[in-house]
């Protein structure tokens, strides 16, 4: 993408043409990145980039049936933790804890 492309705005913003967007998506799900990655190419905001992609892939749609390809899911960190001592705490909570039936009749 050459800076002849990327021209500013009047509030400063970066206007990238749809050709370098589209060919900055492609080339990122082909290396199998996120969106941030895309972000990253073209110096743009993530949500700048989610809300573009969105506004593109229904006008694709709706015109040529066509769409973007999906692509992968940035892992988060809640998803990045550990869970497995948490999850054995609970197994043994609710073991050890569990009301008897005996009760649960009362």
């Amino acid at each position: 993408m050459s800076q002849e492309n990327v021209a500013a705005d009047n509030g400063g913003r970066k206007r990238i043409p749809v050709e370098d967007f589209v060919s900055a998506w492609l080339d990122t799900h082909r290396e199998g990145g996120h969106i941030g990655d895309v972000a990253e190419k073209l110096g743009l905001a993530e949500g700048s980039v989610s809300v573009r992609a969105s506004s593109l892939k229904k006008k694709l749609n709706e015109e040529f049936g066509v769409a973007l390809p999906k692509l992968a899911r940035r892992v988060s960190a809640r998803q990045k933790q550990d869970l497995s001592a948490i999850a054995e705490r609970l197994q043994q909570y609710a073991a050890a804890d569990a009301p008897t039936e005996e009760h649960d009749e009362e």
